[in-house]
């Protein structure tokens, strides 16, 4: 597919946030990320196309579990957008709540292009999803005595654990 082609799909899935009141922000530099009090999503404006697509669905992903909470929270104790507690933010069942909405955001973003009739290139969204997923999962654990002794996504990652 050309960027053309990226773009005029990533353009119809701005219409369908757009048909559920929220507005996409293309910034320069900004984190990717929805804001749901303003019912914004805010995109990195220096991605090329088929990246602003993956990105933009998984933001949608995000869109679709807030408004499906009470299913989530079913399977989860702790629904992570709300937490402003920091001792729950330190806690085992928070950080698993984290990696298990941001899967689940990607897993609902795909399903959406689906709906959509969008195409994608599976290998490069589950790479882009690989590495989101994965950097999540260095930022919850920064803080714990872990040595990651390889960590490469698609390679087997050798973890040593050390009691803290």
């Amino acid at each position: 597919m050309t960027e053309a082609d990226w773009k005029k799909q990533y353009n119809t899935l701005v219409l369908w946030v757009e048909s559920k009141g929220y507005s996409v922000k293309d910034k320069n530099k900004v984190d990717d990320c929805i804001v749901f009090e303003d019912k914004e999503i805010f995109i990195n404006s220096q991605y090329k196309y088929e990246t602003k697509l993956y990105t933009l669905l998984h933001e949608c992903g995000h869109y679709l579990l807030n408004e499906t909470k009470e299913t989530f929270l079913k399977s989860h104790p702790i629904y992570p957008s709300d937490v402003t507690d920091k001792r729950v933010e330190r806690s085992t069942a928070y950080r698993v709540c984290i990696v298990s909405e941001e899967l689940k955001a990607w897993e609902r973003g795909c399903r959406l292009s689906e709906r959509l009739n969008l195409t994608l290139n599976k290998e490069k969204f589950h790479k882009q999803m690989t590495e989101a997923l994965w950097s999540y999962v260095l930022d919850i654990t920064k803080d714990l005595r872990i040595t990651i002794v390889h960590p490469d996504p698609y390679g087997s990652a050798t973890v040593e654990s050390e009691d803290k």
